[in-house]
């Protein structure tokens, strides 16, 4: 190995190698503190990543499952082997339950759907986990566009039925002083870092999955 050496003219002292110099204390502990807060962004962010990608995927699930409802209200779709069909189906939603939605089928043929687990039929109910959760559900008047929401306290159920053969959406709340005729709908769902994604359905039967609020 070369070893460097320097001459010192001034003083006339003999030839002396330099020593090799290393990291101070605090050069080290400001190294270590920009590793930490790069390493914290990159984690915080790839979690938050992580969240709305799962977010994304339940709004499509809970798409689905209203969509499933929709076949199954549109097709002949025997409830039970005992040759029972029922005229209709739906999805329907409960204040009391965020982390849950219930598929349910008109099993008494009375031209609605029992909200308090009578009438309801597998796969139901669905579950949601890992603390997302349903935060708000609104069924929006035809006439004036008014919000009979959960979170301002008008309703506290609210149910998308599909009757056979047609394939657009009957809206059903328990808001006072109907029943009201809906235009359209809205589900909206929450993530454990607060980030929501909404679901839109109207009554001709579209069914849209998209940012909170659009």
């Amino acid at each position: 190995m070369w070893t460097s050496f320097k001459t010192f003219r001034s003083s006339g002292r003999p030839l002396d190698f330099v020593q090799g110099k290393g990291f101070t204390l605090i050069e080290l502990l400001v190294v270590s503190s920009i590793v930490i807060i790069i390493t914290t962004v990159l984690l915080f962010r790839h979690e938050r990543f992580n969240s709305a990608t799962l977010l994304r995927s339940l709004g499509y699930s809970v798409a689905l499952s209203i969509r499933q409802a929709q076949l199954y209200g549109t097709s002949v779709r025997e409830v039970t082997s005992g040759g029972i069909f029922a005229p209709s189906y739906g999805i329907y939603f409960k204040s009391g339950d965020a982390t849950q939605y219930f598929l349910a089928a008109d099993l008494n043929q009375n031209g609605a759907l029992a909200t308090n687990g009578t009438e309801d039929v597998s796969p139901s109910p669905y579950n949601i986990n890992g603390g997302y959760q349903i935060k708000d559900f609104c069924a929006y008047v035809a006439s004036g566009g008014a919000a009979h929401c959960k979170s301002n306290g008008i309703i506290t159920s609210f149910t998308i039925r599909f009757v056979r053969p047609n394939p657009d959406a009957l809206f059903v709340t328990d808001a006072p002083g109907g029943p009201y005729l809906y235009s359209s709908a809205y589900i909206q769902l929450e993530s454990p870092g607060e980030d929501t994604r909404g679901i839109t359905i109207t009554t001709t039967g579209q069914i849209s999955v998209g940012i909170s609020g659009t």
